[in-house]
């Protein structure tokens, strides 16, 4: 009985070589395929988190460039603004003071014609 065990240590050539480089692209390929199609869902949900941060991020940039850049400018939309949303208070107090300031007028015009 013979209990040996021959290894042979032998050059296979270079078309292994390229056959084995072939397959080991080939698997780096795939696996990259495979990470991108797991990371693709992650890295939108990023950007789906991230863009209105960025957005306000924004906004919040050109408004202090805005404002620092001309104030006057600024003062008066400030102005303009308020006086639009202070117009309905405006227009519910000519509303309640017109018969007050009917009965004036029609008791001015009352005494005027009166003589004496």
């Amino acid at each position: 009985m013979n209990a040996t065990y021959t290894i042979r240590h032998a050059y296979t050539g270079e078309a292994a070589y390229h056959a084995v480089a072939a397959c080991t692209k080939e698997v780096a390929a795939a696996a990259a395929r495979g990470g991108l199609l797991v990371a693709a869902p992650l890295i939108g949900l990023a950007f789906v988190i991230a863009l209105p941060l960025a957005g306000l991020a924004a906004i919040a940039w050109m408004l202090a460039k805005a404002l620092a850049r001309n104030r006057t400018a600024i003062a008066a939309v400030m102005k303009r603004t308020g006086l639009f949303f202070a117009a309905p208070f405006v227009g519910l107090a000519y509303l309640m003071a017109f018969p007050f300031v009917a009965i004036g007028a029609l008791a001015y015009y009352a005494i005027r014609k009166v003589p004496g």
